[in-house]
């Protein structure tokens, strides 16, 4: 992240149009200072030193350090008859309005009295244009010269800063919640949303429903096995009453053939009821007939092959996706076996080249398991959608099933009715034809074994689906259990990794002041063995009068040395804020780090702030309301009269 220019027009003491180009300055360490000429008793106060920054965080985040927003930014120095233009920082050859190169030209409100601010950053390869105005109020973003629809939520994830992690990393002022100075409970509020671990916890929980709702469909499918295991024992039951019945059944019409020649005189009437049962059981098949046709029409493959299309689809783009990232992984892989040299030709490679090649594979990483995320979102709803779309054509094939096989059973019992008033017919004509007509006659037991056979078929079927379901869910259980658990784990090992790395950030920093003998220990949430969690982060010093082994809070110490702690927890929380997110900004400013300090510690802190900025590459702004002697690389004074502040070089 390469700040490059700042362009302000009539923000707060700034009337007119002021440029702070940045790519004058090299990597060093600069002095922001001031004169208060139209209230000469203020000294350096109330000159603008901090509304430089406040206008550069606006621009930014659409608010001040301060929280300041839209109208509260505007002008507070009435303007002249005539416009008034600012000290420049700049090449007096400059275009009026010209942004950095390659990024494309600013273009302020006409309006005299409105307040706008234009912001040109290098971000890897891109270049970036940020322009905010209140009156008219609008945020406007350019990379690369083409302008680009952005929300703040958008700007804030391309930058890979949200404003409270840059207040803490990259202008860090009196304006700022400093980490440092809050309580126990609000530093571990702040600590989170800067290492972004509430997004582990979420996950956690997240993964406990998801446990929870596969128990519960596990319970609910262990309970349909247990009712299919009672039906099925219900239709064995029936089953075996039926033969004992056809047995019967059997029996009896023996006894019938033999009792045949009584019964011709009952012919004639038989044969009259028969012939009315007969129109009604036809009226009866034709409206079933009818229930036939109209279930057999709907149709129920076209939205599950649909819905199969797109579920394949899906699973395409989501295979590409998973070859893509192992492709990023494998680059990342490779760019962390280069030392100094390319492996394949030799060359030396340049250092600020890997880092930005791997920050750019990183974010890309990140956007494809972002995407894959979503891929199997869509595709699991697919997939629901298809079960849900497959069950409904079960239950219209079933329908459909039992249309036909009422309709067949109705057809049948028109057929015997039909057979057996032929027969009663011809009994009429003999005796013979009677015994033919008891022979044809089908019993209704065998038709309901073959029946009770079938669905025990089914049943079968059934019971080892479920079964196959349930060991299926078994195993998400097992899985989901353990990421219920695993990513508490990942939380609270990225809670211990970081703080390592903080606590011997925090003691260089400390040894750097002139504290050598002095250590910090970080104490932050952790779970016990009961399982709950202790909330809370504790800062404890151990200074060379505190006995063996003893830990003051950081709280206890005040002056000199508390100052000095805590800027060496400010430039450790900084540098790993800046760390866990892959982002090297050319730029930062401490305003007034140096309140509290003795002669000793405040040379000890500037030699400190100039080593870190000729290390790091950065340039580092130190904003003081008081003459500071020093070998600052530069000073930049900002002097305020009754027609505003205005910058000016030493």
């Amino acid at each position: 992240m390469i700040f490059q220019r700042l362009e302000i027009r009539n923000f707060k003491s700034f009337v007119g149009d002021h440029i702070f180009d940045f790519t004058q300055f090299g990597p060093g360490l600069y002095f922001l200072t001031g004169q208060n000429l139209a209230e000469p008793e203020l000294g350096a106060n109330g000159v603008g030193k901090s509304t430089l920054w406040d206008a550069l965080y606006w621009v930014i985040y659409g608010r001040t350090l301060r929280g300041l927003r839209a109208g509260e930014c505007r002008s507070w120095v009435k303007p002249p008859k005539q416009p008034l233009k600012g000290r420049r920082l700049a090449p007096a050859d400059a275009p009026r309005r010209a942004s950095a190169p390659g990024v494309g030209v600013t273009q302020p409100p006409a309006r005299k009295t409105s307040c706008w601010g234009a912001l040109s950053i290098g971000l890897d390869r891109d270049k970036v244009l940020i322009q905010r105005s209140w009156n008219p109020n609008n945020l406007q973003v350019t990379v690369n010269g083409i302008n680009r629809e952005i929300t703040q939520e958008d700007l804030e994830s391309l930058l890979g800063l949200d404003g409270e992690s840059f207040q803490q990393s990259v202008i860090i002022g009196q304006f700022s919640r400093m980490f440092f100075d809050l309580r126990p409970a609000e530093k571990l509020t702040l600590f989170s949303e800067l290492m972004d671990l509430e997004f582990w916890q979420k996950r956690s929980k997240d993964a406990t429903t998801e446990l929870e709702e596969i128990q519960s469909e596990y319970r609910e499918i262990e309970h349909q096995l247990i009712s299919l295991r009672a039906t099925r024992t219900e239709v064995y039951n029936a089953r075996d009453n039926e033969r004992e019945l056809q047995a019967t059944y059997a029996q009896a019409r023996t006894i019938q053939r033999k009792k045949i020649e009584d019964q011709v005189a009952e012919e004639v009437q038989v044969v009259d009821d028969l012939n009315r049962e007969l129109i009604v059981r036809r009226r009866e098949c034709s409206k079933l007939a009818k229930i036939v046709e109209g279930v057999q029409q709907i149709t129920v493959d076209s939205p599950i092959r649909t819905e199969e299309t797109v579920e394949q689809r899906l699973q395409t783009q989501l295979s590409i996706l998973e070859n893509t990232t192992q492709a990023v992984k494998k680059q990342l892989s490779r760019l962390d076996r280069v030392q100094g040299q390319c492996p394949v030709c030799g060359q030396k490679v340049n250092e600020n080249h890997i880092k930005s090649e791997r920050s750019r594979l990183s974010g890309q990483l990140r956007q494809n398991q972002e995407e894959s995320q979503k891929l199997e979102g869509d595709l699991g709803k697919i997939q629901k959608k298809i079960r849900v779309l497959r069950t409904e054509a079960t239950v219209i094939l079933t329908k459909n099933q039992e249309a036909v096989r009422q309709h067949n059973t109705a057809l049948r019992e028109v057929q015997v009715i039909e057979l057996d008033l032929a027969e009663h017919t011809e009994r009429m004509k003999g005796r013979c034809s009677d015994l033919d007509n008891i022979k044809s006659q089908r019993s209704p037991h065998k038709t309901r074994i073959v029946e009770y056979e079938q669905r025990l078929k089914k049943l079968k079927i059934e019971i080892s689906k479920l079964k196959e379901d349930m060991n299926k869910l078994e195993g998400l259980i097992q899985a989901v259990s353990f990421w219920v658990k695993g990513f508490k784990d990942i939380r609270l090992s990225i809670i211990e990794t970081t703080l390592e790395a903080l606590t011997v950030e925090v003691n260089n920093y400390l040894g750097a002041l002139g504290m050598e003998d002095w250590a910090v220990k970080f104490d932050v949430e952790r779970e016990t063995k009961g399982g709950t969690v202790s909330r809370g982060f504790q800062v404890f010093v151990q200074s060379p009068t505190s006995p063996q082994g003893t830990m003051v809070p950081l709280e206890a110490w005040s002056g000199g040395e508390g100052q000095r702690l805590r800027l060496a927890g400010t430039l450790g929380l900084a540098n790993l804020i800046l760390d866990q997110r892959g982002i090297t900004p050319n730029l930062q400013v401490w305003d007034e780090p140096l309140y509290g300090l003795s002669g000793t510690g405040r040379d000890d802190a500037l030699e400190l702030f100039r080593e870190q900025a000729h290390t790091t590459g950065k340039q580092i702004w130190l904003v003081d309301h008081r003459a500071l002697e020093f070998g600052f690389d530069r000073v930049v004074c900002i002097n305020k009269d009754k027609t505003g502040s205005h910058i000016i070089m030493e």
